[in-house]
């Protein structure tokens, strides 16, 4: 079978890792020495009906390699090999988000960003990728930070066995604290428009490694009271970024809290009921 019969054969909705040239799609020979020389290699398919396609199309648009020092995104635009870099060094922090049927894995870094998107079926490939860009961006990365963990209770949520099982985590991790879900009511009586609208905050688990602080949450922190949410967020945030962790009063809703994690000219927030204590978290901070 050649090289374009045995892609056309695997293609589907999924993720293929490329192992050897036949993995290769032609679009991209002319980089074969770089892709067969990187430590991880995938490729991404388009977003086609398999009935619509014929060997030789363009299947894969994207085609991603892990290297030791940058992660790199091969992607065909208008029929040219377009390239994006991005060094480990320079990654500010690490997100992998989705739902029941797409999912997306974004590094962001002060200047710039890199993500793609996957179906849910590939989560077994996803989660090798998230594994190794995990240890190439934190890489001999070392804190004293070790909170104790909290009651045995919280690592026995359905959020911390589903961020476990999604990125294969087989390392220690220390819960630092828990937000249960939390109805919040109408929004607060000083906006301008009041909506009879009833929201609630959503359940999200901080926790740390020792080198990075983990956030799992539901895609989301405030949602309707009635709205379905079947999205997931991991955001990973190497401590050595961290410059500062601090808290405000929420907006829109008197009940609840924000979290600002300062990242050197970035700001990430999490909502947290208004008792929620932050000192674990602010205990991780990185000192000289």
């Amino acid at each position: 079978m050649d090289n374009i019969a045995h892609e056309y054969d695997k293609f589907g909705p999924w993720l293929l890792q490329v192992k050897s040239i036949q993995d290769i799609p032609h679009q991209y020979f002319e980089h074969q020495d770089t892709i067969l020389a990187a430590k991880y290699c995938f490729k991404i398919p388009i977003k086609e009906d398999r009935r619509a396609l014929h060997a030789g199309m363009l299947l894969y648009n994207k085609l991603i390699i892990i290297d030791e020092q940058r992660i790199v995104e091969f992607s065909v635009v208008n029929d040219q090999i377009i390239t994006h870099e991005l060094l480990f060094k320079d990654v500010q922090y690490l997100i992998h988000q989705g739902d029941l049927l797409n999912c997306e894995i974004c590094l962001i870094s002060q200047k710039n960003s890199l993500n793609f998107q996957y179906n849910l079926v590939s989560m077994d490939i996803a989660g090798d990728v998230m594994h190794l860009l995990r240890e190439s961006i934190n890489v001999v990365e070392q804190s004293s930070a070790r909170p104790d963990i909290l009651s045995q209770k919280h690592s026995e949520l359905q959020i911390f066995s589903y961020f476990c099982i999604t990125e294969k985590e087989n390392q220690s991790l220390q819960i630092l604290n828990y937000q249960a879900g939390l109805a919040l009511g109408l929004l607060a009586s000083n906006q301008l428009f009041q909506s009879l609208t009833k929201y609630q905050l959503l359940d999200s688990m901080f926790m740390t490694n020792g080198v990075e602080l983990i956030i799992a949450n539901r895609g989301k922190y405030v949602v309707q009271e009635n709205e379905t949410n079947y999205k997931f967020g991991h955001t990973f945030i190497p401590l050595k970024h961290i410059t500062n962790i601090s808290q405000q009063h929420d907006e829109m809703f008197k009940t609840i809290k924000q979290i600002n994690i300062e990242l050197g000219g970035q700001l990430l927030q999490a909502s947290v009921d208004k008792d929620f204590v932050i000192d674990s978290l602010e205990n991780l901070l990185v000192t000289d």
